[in-house]
């Protein structure tokens, strides 16, 4: 009963900040930075923990940013991590708070990331007296295959701040609906990779095409070829 009397108790105090949370996601959202370049999302971060008086390491692979809250009890660090970097997207969506940068959008939610981060970082510092360990909020620039994450980790943050766990996460519109959390143990999205390949073809005369070796044919066709490896995966 007591559980869920806390749990009640923090969907309560969730629901106060919700216009804290709308109001850093749409101010993120209307000005995105690419990878590497999150200067005035890190002033929004840094800003809102400053106030909520969490220490704070900034300038971590260029514009990444480590804030640290320390329980009352000791117990283990516990990491939770967001992505801050936008897509070289043109918005069309004309929202109020779409994007005033040209060719530049948050396509992929990371604004979202970054609020709701936010908003965590404020309820755990009002309960600050129930944590049994510490918490550490881990900003990190340029995932959008400009490996921000392995810039940051070169760095020594896990040794530095002792994270014995660290949680991401990712929204899903349409897919998962607002009020769940979808996980699972192991792998639960794709990857994406790159690899190169030569098509070798040969030449030859209209009148005897079955002569030649069509690479452009062969080209078009290993896109549908290839995906249809994975999908009896999904059947």
């Amino acid at each position: 009963m007591t559980q869920l009397r806390k749990a009640n108790d923090l969907i309560k105090q969730a629901s106060e900040i919700e216009t804290d949370i709308l109001k850093w996601r749409r101010e993120i959202h209307a000005y995105p930075e690419l990878a590497f370049e999150e200067r005035r999302t890190a002033e929004i971060i840094l800003g809102v923990l400053d106030k909520l008086e969490i220490g704070t390491e900034s300038g971590i692979a260029k514009t990444g940013i480590v804030g640290r809250l320390r329980g009352n009890v000791e117990g283990p660090t516990i990491g939770f991590r967001a992505d801050m970097d936008a897509l070289p997207i043109q918005e069309e969506t004309n929202l109020p708070f779409s994007s005033k940068v040209d060719g530049v959008m948050h396509a992929c939610c990371h604004d979202g990331h970054v609020a709701m981060l936010l908003g965590a970082a404020t309820l755990l510092r009002k309960n600050k007296s129930s944590l049994m360990g510490d918490v550490v909020f881990v900003f990190q620039p340029a995932e959008e295959g400009q490996a921000g994450a392995r810039e940051m980790i070169s760095t020594g943050v896990f040794e530095r701040f002792s994270i014995d766990a660290l949680f991401g996460h990712h929204v899903m519109p349409g897919v998962v609906p607002p009020e769940c959390i979808l996980g699972k143990k192991g792998i639960l999205t794709a990857n994406s990779d790159r690899f190169s390949m030569v098509i070798h073809g040969r030449g030859g005369h209209a009148s005897m095409f079955f002569a030649s070796r069509n690479s452009p044919l062969v080209q078009n066709f290993f896109p549908s070829a290839g995906w249809g490896i994975f999908m009896p995966e999904f059947a």
